[in-house]
């Protein structure tokens, strides 16, 4: 990973245009808000730890029992979810701008959650955290989409390559 989340949303959305020829396929893979949490939700970054983050044991994987490292971090998470939140909208507002919007599947989703509980681990699951760990976003606007619709039904990561597929109409050559 040589490039900075902007550098590579900025040639994401410049590749976002109509083509007259056949369908596209963009797709962006942006490690936020991805640690290290540096991002003011302007794209401005501050100074902060490097790859460590202050109150989490870097072996371990352990966040310190005092709470106020802890919820230091989780507020530096948040301003930079709020950034990624923003360049979500931005793409959003180039997709309707170029007209792709409508006709386009849109899939956004995480890799893994976050645990922000003292004396708890941030990423291993425990029977206290693993709400936080466990469930990520997943939304799917799918062509000519007009309404929005929650579904209640148990997802995991490996379902989006089949749920692409059926809403195109795509067949995949292996077992899945």
């Amino acid at each position: 990973w040589n490039q900075g989340p902007l550098d590579t949303y900025e040639k994401f959305m410049a590749s976002l245009r109509p083509t007259e020829t056949r369908p596209s396929l963009h797709f962006a893979h942006l490690l936020l808000p991805h640690s290290p949490w540096r991002y003011f939700p302007s794209s401005k970054t501050y100074a902060g730890p490097d790859e460590s983050l202050f109150g989490l044991d870097g072996n371990t994987g352990q966040w310190s029992a005092d709470a106020w490292p802890v919820i230091q971090a989780q507020q530096r998470y948040l301003l930079q979810a709020v950034y990624a939140d923003r360049l979500l909208g931005g793409m959003v507002a180039r997709l309707k701008d170029s007209g792709l919007y409508d006709r386009s599947l849109i899939v956004i989703t995480a890799d893994h959650g976050v645990s922000f509980q003292p004396g708890l681990p941030n990423r291993q699951i425990t029977a206290a955290n693993y709400p936080e760990i466990l469930y990520v976003p997943l939304f799917v606007k799918q062509p000519f989409q007009r309404a929005p619709a929650i579904s209640d039904r148990n997802v995991e990561t490996v379902d989006i390559l089949p749920t692409i597929a059926a809403v195109l109409g795509i067949r995949i050559p292996w077992p899945v």
